[in-house]
């Protein structure tokens, strides 16, 4: 059950975070888990992105990071997603998608990610502090 917007869980759980990052091949997926840094409301949180036919994925690595030194989890400065015109998204989509807008998350840290999307599954999950502690080291 989604208790937050999506918009208020990347403005404000997001930050700090760690990231575990998986791409499937069958189906095309992206698959964002975030781990929340400390609590929020005197509770432990991951947050789960699914993205099924995503449009654009682009991924810049900075030099000093890497997935294999962090136990293929990367750290999380910011996290931001904007409404934006279908017309800037540069595809073409089939004549059954009737849309005005997509989205766009960008992630900042180790990595820089921007995904272009026009749906999102997204699932705010109570942890405890064992799951929690396992994330964080």
């Amino acid at each position: 059950m989604n208790y937050y917007s999506l918009e208020y869980i990347c403005e404000n759980m997001l930050d700090n975070a760690k990231l575990k990052f998986d791409i499937l091949n069958n189906p095309h997926k992206i698959i964002l888990t975030f781990m929340v840094y400390e609590k929020a409301d005197n509770k432990y949180f991951k947050v789960v992105f699914e993205f099924n036919n995503y449009y654009y994925l682009n991924i810049l690595k900075d030099i000093e990071a890497s997935f294999k030194e962090q136990g293929l989890f990367t750290f999380v400065l910011e996290v931001s997603i904007k409404e934006k015109p279908i017309s800037e998204l540069n595809v073409v989509l089939n004549n059954e998608t009737q849309v005005e807008t997509y989205w766009e998350l960008n992630i900042i840290g180790d990595f820089i990610i921007t995904i272009k999307y026009l749906t999102i599954q997204y699932h705010l999950i109570e942890v405890n502090e064992e799951v929690y502690r396992a994330y964080s080291n």
